[in-house]
């Protein structure tokens, strides 16, 4: 991609957190901005994260990403915005 940025953008961010385990869902946009800071292209994914921890530190048990699918068609749905 030479100069262009990769933006990703988060919005809706859920957390369940129990003293040992956390799951965080949430939709990223990623964006891929050119020099000119004009938009190229973007997508839109759905992610999860799983922690657990382990004595002071919080480490990714699963992670998992998805591209919201168009359900008649079932294609994936990209984003120009």
């Amino acid at each position: 991609m030479g100069e262009d940025l990769n933006r990703p953008r988060f919005k809706d961010i859920r957390v369940i957190e129990d003293n040992n385990l956390a799951v965080i869902q949430a939709y990223v946009t990623f964006q891929q901005i050119n020099p000119p800071r004009e938009l190229v292209e973007s997508i839109k994914n759905r992610t999860t994260l799983v922690l657990i921890r382990e004595g002071d530190a919080w480490k990714i048990w699963h992670d998992h990403t998805s591209i919201p699918v168009e359900m008649v068609s079932f294609k994936g749905m990209l984003a120009k915005e």
